[in-house]
């Protein structure tokens, strides 16, 4: 962090590749799409960002932080699942409730599913690559804020080696304190497609979400932060 990042690495974050004990032994492969791997990732900016001299700087809270991902199965319902351990920082300033300098990061061997032989599964060389990739990072490009509470953050998903643009939708951007120490949160969602992360596996033939698993993720991340 659609990685609150309805944001953001909120998930990836969050999958965010297929789930293995989902596929049937007689299925087939699509030839993964070559993506480019982005070497620098764009500084924050845009209209609406703010510099980090003029903004609170907050720690995400890991142990009250949430990242899940959706993921259609069998083209029949939606698969909900998790990732347990999300780190990052953020700006914020209070005087117009803008975002700036989000870093989210998602260890993708937290990943939860209900099903260890599942979680071993997508950890591995078919989807993650989990021992080459470990994380997946979102960091922020710019924020727009919509006078509600909330806006559009941009910035830069890194999952699975690649680094593609993704926009997040963030709610209800909120601060308080808590023991005496300022808090903030926010809602953030987001959707990928996992193919362009070259992440293949039980993807349809046409790239769509008609497969075992779909292509399209997406990521809610309910974020704290800490002053």
């Amino acid at each position: 962090m659609m990685l609150k990042l309805t944001a953001i690495t909120i998930a990836a974050a969050a999958g965010l590749g297929g789930l293995a004990g989902f596929a049937s032994s007689n299925s087939t492969n699509p030839t993964p799409t070559p993506a480019t791997t982005a070497a620098t990732l764009a500084p924050a900016s845009a209209t609406g960002a703010v510099a980090a001299t003029e903004a609170e700087r907050y720690t995400v809270d890991t142990v009250h932080t949430s990242a899940l991902f959706r993921i259609r199965h069998a083209d029949v319902a939606p698969f909900w699942g998790r990732f347990d351990k999300v780190t990052g920082s953020l700006h914020l300033d209070e005087s117009n409730m803008t975002l700036s300098d989000v870093v989210v990061d998602i260890d993708v061997s937290s990943i939860h599913t209900g099903n260890g032989d599942r979680d071993d599964h997508v950890r591995d060389a078919d989807f993650f690559n989990a021992r080459q990739y470990p994380t997946s990072t979102f960091r922020s490009t710019g924020f727009s804020p919509d006078g509600e509470g909330g806006g559009t953050l941009s910035g830069e998903l890194t999952l699975h080696g690649v680094t593609r643009p993704v926009t997040a939708a963030v709610r209800e951007i909120s601060t308080g304190s808590f023991r005496n120490s300022p808090k903030m949160g926010f809602e953030a969602e987001f959707e990928f497609k996992r193919s362009d992360f070259g992440i293949t596996k039980y993807v349809a033939d046409d790239g769509g979400d008609s497969g075992i698993l779909g292509n399209t993720v997406r990521i809610i991340i309910a974020l704290e932060g800490n002053g």
